[in-house]
């Protein structure tokens, strides 16, 4: 999936070096002084593309290799490219359903920093999750009142926060910061449980339990994120 600055956008099927054009469109209302999140949701042969959380178009995956998965990755994209730049988003069938829901999602794996460690990078980090639980947070709010389509974007924020990038060996005056952000995803992926169990079994009415839950825990991650990027920040000397 490749999308432009100016809206247009392609999904294309690679193998080695054949390209074939699947599906493309145009999108009219990207946010050209923002940050635009851009989701993709495949369920067998069947796929979503979201932006913004509205969803753009249903694709049809006519070279999908094994029936039965469900895969969903996000990317943003911001003001920050040029006109002449396109974001890219591949290979994002990698959350098999049957292994989700047989166990606990597992553990993102651990990044060892390169040499020198970059605190520029893991506050970026910081800033995609925040950007993340925000969205999950709206989409909670439509899914209790009622609009189950928004269960396969809520699925893979879900999804995404359980893979989030990890380090090790930080710095002593960086570890109370990592701690938080760590903190931030595991609270919400414990608190929204009741949630994206729904989700997986096939949507349906969410109870004011296990909305108050959900809603608090995003909530407290939020607010524990946004702390913890201003420290960052601070450690940055920004």
């Amino acid at each position: 999936m490749v999308l432009t600055l100016d809206g247009d956008w392609e999904l294309v099927w690679r193998e080695d070096e054949d390209f074939k054009l699947v599906q493309d469109g145009h999108i009219d209302d990207l946010t050209r002084d923002g940050r635009n999140t851009i989701t993709l949701y495949a369920n067998g042969p069947d796929g979503f593309f979201f932006v913004n959380g509205d969803l753009v178009a249903e694709l049809t995956l006519i070279d999908w290799q094994e029936m039965g998965d469900i895969g969903a990755g996000i990317e943003y994209f911001t003001n920050h490219e040029s006109d002449d730049d396109i974001t890219q988003l591949e290979a994002f069938t990698i959350w098999p359903l049957e292994e989700i829901t047989a166990v606990p999602p597992p553990g993102p794996e651990v990044t060892q920093p390169p040499p020198g460690f970059n605190g520029t990078a893991l506050r970026d980090d910081m800033d995609n999750l925040r950007i993340t639980i925000e969205q999950i947070g709206g989409l909670l709010d439509r899914l209790y009142n009622g609009e189950t389509q928004s269960c396969a974007e809520y699925l893979g924020y879900f999804y995404a926060l359980a893979n989030r990038p990890t380090y090790s060996g930080l710095p002593v005056e960086w570890q109370g910061v990592y701690n938080e952000y760590i903190f931030a995803a595991d609270n919400i992926i414990a608190t929204n449980s009741g949630v994206r169990t729904l989700c997986e079994e096939g949507g349906g009415v969410i109870g004011e339990l296990d909305y108050g839950v959900a809603r608090q825990g995003i909530g407290e991650s939020l607010n524990r994120i946004n702390q913890a990027i201003q420290t960052a920040n601070t450690l940055l000397g920004g």
